[in-house]
């Protein structure tokens, strides 16, 4: 058995090895056995280039991005509410004033105040969520230099990757069509337009350089030995097994709770 995780352990990166090993430990308690791999899996013969240059152009543009955002998130307070922007919103919240009159008999200040509270706490999760997202975007275009052929042919580690950029343009699109409506400042259109055309450039590149890597693996995953074929794809079926599995409970319990 040890020989199996010494072949997991240099197979698979850090944060990918975990992975494996957690959706193994919670399949064995819900009766799925995870197959060890038998061999080592097959590593591009030099770290996949278009995927480090991808990784850091990625970063740079990603964090121009984040700092837009902010400017949007400015014109869209003034479009939407009555304050005159993010610093206008700041003093709206910290004026005793504004607690005094929502203390009183209207109900219009009181609820000028919880919206001021929301577009706050907003402002406060977007960079938070931007800079985590950053974070595994990079994280997982650096590992996709190096992973694996059979990784990049039948993982799923690659599958899902695909189908969340699939799904973030998707979402990219939509918001970017509801903010050309709802905003009429042009210098916001245009701010919207770049930050929509940034996110193409990235996450369209990217699913297109996955997808290109992904029927080239795929071809040469076909004509290796059936042995090791057969091994990667009986623990590649398991670990999908596993994670159905866990994402059935989630929506169980989840109903249950409602």
């Amino acid at each position: 058995m040890n020989d199996y995780f010494d072949y997991e352990k240099t197979s698979y990166g850090k944060f990918a090895y975990k992975r494996v090993q957690r959706l193994r430990r919670r399949g064995k308690r819900r009766g799925i056995d995870v197959p060890y791999l038998s061999y080592e899996l097959t590593k591009p013969e030099k770290p996949r280039m278009i995927f480090i240059i991808l990784t850091i152009a990625s970063a740079v543009l990603l964090a121009g991005i984040i700092i837009g955002i902010g400017f949007l998130y400015n014109y869209f307070i003034k479009s939407v509410t009555i304050f005159d922007g993010i610093g206008d919103l700041f003093k709206a919240v910290f004026d005793p004033a504004a607690f005094a009159l929502s203390a009183g008999l209207s109900a219009i200040p009181a609820l000028m105040v919880v919206v001021a509270y929301i577009l706050l706490f907003t402002l406060f999760l977007l960079p938070l969520g931007a800079v985590i997202y950053l974070y595994r975007f990079v994280r997982d275009v650096f590992y996709m230099a190096n992973c694996s052929k059979e990784e990049f042919a039948k993982g799923n580690i690659i599958s899902s990757r695909i189908t969340g950029l699939i799904f973030a343009v998707i979402t990219a699109t939509v918001i970017f069509i509801a903010l050309l409506i709802f905003m009429e400042e042009p210098n916001a259109r245009l701010l919207a337009g770049l930050i929509y055309g940034g996110i193409l450039v990235v996450l369209g590149g990217l699913l297109a350089v996955m997808m290109i890597e992904k029927t080239r693996c795929g071809k040469w995953f076909e004509e290796i030995d059936e042995f090791k074929k057969s091994n990667y794809l009986e623990h590649e079926r398991a670990l999908r097994r596993v994670k159905g599995r866990l994402k059935t409970e989630k929506h169980f319990f989840q109903n249950l709770g409602k």
